[in-house]
């Protein structure tokens, strides 16, 4: 696989509680939950890029459950948007199960079946809506940075997880939007979780996997929480 594919081509998955959290392209989940015979019940974005929405146009049609899409303010109007803008339009086309939507923002917090999600801000792109999740049941917690750059704030968020997966584009380069693996390396004794798992790897760091003190992400993970 090039380097293009390893950058781009990624999705790494955990279970807590039966619960199923996944980090990557939706494009690519999608094909690993139909591998599996996965069928969520919701979906929570971290982001309002187009990119991680196409999804509810894509859908398999042979899904029949209630699907619910939650996500930040405006997700319902941005998910029909881009389904209108790649040629699958939503509306006015009758599905084969129930899309509902609920607006998780930075702050909020909802019940997703059996896990309690809560949204925390994070600092990117403001347009993205940008924020962070933090995953609970059966006791345990699971956080995701989202895309995000350094903020003083980011070690208070992963406080007391099981599992924290964070973001990390770079090695050296700083960058506002994205965390650099020397940033995370130089604080790592800040945070107070049980294990931290790097992601959204760029190609600085994809060279290094496997080679650094703080574990990162390989193409199809999955992680028992």
């Amino acid at each position: 696989m090039g380097a293009e594919s390893r950058k781009k081509r990624w999705i790494a998955a955990a279970s807590i509680a039966g619960v199923w959290f996944f980090v990557g392209l939706l494009q690519a989940t999608q094909r690993y939950l139909r591998g599996r015979e996965l069928e969520p019940d919701a979906w929570a974005f971290w982001t309002a890029l187009g990119d991680n929405l196409v999804l509810a146009a894509l859908w398999a049609d042979r899904r029949r459950k209630p699907l619910l899409i939650a996500g930040p303010p405006g997700v319902e109007a941005r998910v029909f948007a881009c389904a209108e803008a790649v040629g699958h339009p939503l509306r006015g086309r009758p599905l084969p199960f129930e899309l509902r939507f609920a607006e998780l923002g930075a702050g909020a917090a909802l019940a997703l079946g059996p896990a309690r999600v809560a949204a925390f801000a994070t600092k990117h792109d403001p347009e993205a809506c940008p924020h962070g999740l933090a995953v609970e049941a059966d006791g345990r917690r699971l956080v995701y940075s989202g895309d995000t750059g350094w903020f003083d704030g980011l070690p208070d968020c992963a406080r007391g997880a099981d599992l924290f997966v964070c973001e990390c584009n770079f090695y050296e380069r700083r960058i506002p939007t994205h965390l650099s693996y020397r940033e995370l390396h130089d604080r790592r004794r800040a945070f107070a979780c049980e294990r931290m798992l790097l992601t959204h790897l760029g190609d600085e760091m994809t060279d290094r996997r496997g080679r650094l003190e703080i574990e990162t992400a390989v193409d199809g993970l999955v992680v028992d929480v």
